[in-house]
């Protein structure tokens, strides 16, 4: 799709989503996309939050609609700072399994696997011992 705005392939002035969520995967992509959509004189309706970029009169998009808090992480991206509230709760309970972290910080399992791998990459987290019977080692 946005390759063909950006050659100009059927003159698309306009695009139409129910909810941002399914337009980006994160914030940071929302933002990039519809300034690339400004750049190319197309514009993005989204129903459920109310947004029209074509009567946004700064030449960068506005802040979209501000999500509740248990919205966070589930539909719009992962929330700043989910590495240290999965830390925190390691913390507190080294044998915690991921799928009791996505429910205590409600977001999905993936969301969790996925934070989890970056943290091990990086080296402040370590998992001791097997899936079943092991446990998190936080690394300082």
């Amino acid at each position: 799709m946005m390759e063909d705005i950006k050659s100009g392939k059927d003159g698309v002035s306009f695009i139409l989503v129910f909810k941002l969520s399914r337009f980006g995967r994160n914030a940071a992509d929302v933002l990039s996309t519809l300034q690339t959509l400004q750049d190319y004189g197309s514009n993005l309706i989204c129903v459920e939050d109310g947004i029209d970029s074509s009567k946004l009169e700064s030449a960068l998009i506005g802040q979209p609609k501000t999500p509740n808090r248990q919205d966070v992480g589930k539909d719009v991206g992962l929330e700043v700072g989910l590495a240290e509230k999965i830390i925190e709760l390691i913390s507190d309970n080294s044998g915690i399994k991921m799928s009791e972290m996505a429910e205590k910080l409600e977001v999905t399992t993936r969301t969790i696997e996925r934070e989890m791998k970056k943290l091990r990459e990086s080296g402040r987290v370590k998992r001791v011992g097997g899936k079943r019977y092991g446990h998190w080692k936080i690394n300082d």
